[in-house]
């Protein structure tokens, strides 16, 4: 694998990250937040590195 192989794949990822997070943020704007507060920006790491772009949607909470 290349270098630019690599970073196309990554960007692919970023991509996806975003976009699923952008459809769960649509049904669950409290759960899936477009802002993250400074002291806790780590969480976006965070949530990448447990994204998995081969899987479904971000889980949505059924409303009791």
């Amino acid at each position: 694998m290349t270098l630019e192989e690599f970073i196309s794949e990554k960007r692919a990822e970023v991509e996806a990250f975003k976009l699923r997070w952008l459809e769960a943020h649509h049904k669950a704007p409290e759960m899936y937040p477009l802002e993250m507060p400074e002291e806790d920006s780590g969480l976006w790491d965070e949530q990448f590195h447990d994204f998995d772009p081969q899987g479904g949607p971000f889980e949505i909470p059924e409303e009791e």
